[in-house]
């Protein structure tokens, strides 16, 4: 994959080309280049991308250097060619440079508590519905990824929402494509519903199913 120099990569922004940030969840959740879309390079790459990006969408790389040979075959094999390059020096290049950055919201299970109990926030959880049936907390919405992405501008832009799925990943994901069309009101939960199914404080509840 080409390395690009900052100046470089700044071009392609502008001509519209996508910025893909395969850093960890927890570098990305600290500070990223807005217009980003966080994916998660180590887990189910190929599903992951293609929720969030077309095959023929041009594309620029924002990753550490020592992964380029990974990174370069898992694009390959999940059909996404229009790729100018990675940023060479990776992120700290850009933060360096005292380019803008943004950033994600992400609260812990206590104090998503506080904000339930004072009714600050409205629940989407975007696992499965399998998985949201068998258990999820009370008064939550279940909304599929791809019901979002075709309907985000149906969001409330202006209340508080908290995204959850199982692990973190695929909701810091969608957040972050959702802050690409200007939704910045979005939470992200810490671990995902995993970190708190068993907690003693939080309402659970289980949906019936159809024998």
């Amino acid at each position: 994959m080409k390395q690009l120099s900052l100046e470089n990569f700044k071009d392609f922004i502008a001509k519209g080309y996508r910025i893909v940030d395969l850093r960890s969840l927890d570098e990305f959740c600290i500070s990223f280049i807005p217009g980003s879309v966080f994916i998660n390079i180590d887990n189910d790459f190929e599903k992951n991308i293609h929720d969030f990006l077309y095959p023929d969408q041009a594309i620029l790389v924002v990753c550490h250097p020592d992964n380029e040979q990974v990174i370069t075959e898992r694009f390959l094999k999940a059909g996404f060619n229009n790729i100018a390059g990675m940023l060479e020096g990776g992120f700290d290049t850009w933060l360096k440079s005292g380019g803008p950055i943004d950033v994600v919201i992400s609260i812990s299970g206590e104090e998503l508590l506080l904000d339930l109990k004072y009714g600050k926030v409205q629940l989407i959880d975007i696992r499965p519905k399998a998985e949201y049936d068998l258990r999820h907390i009370e008064d939550s919405d279940n909304l599929t990824i791809e019901m979002i992405i075709n309907h985000y501008d149906q969001i409330d832009s202006k209340g508080e929402i908290c995204l959850i799925c199982q692990d973190g990943y695929k909701s810091m994901s969608l957040i972050s494509y959702l802050k690409i069309n200007n939704l910045h009101n979005i939470y992200h939960l810490e671990g995902g519903f995993s970190s708190i199914a068993f907690h003693p404080d939080f309402e659970m509840t289980s949906s019936p199913t159809n024998n």
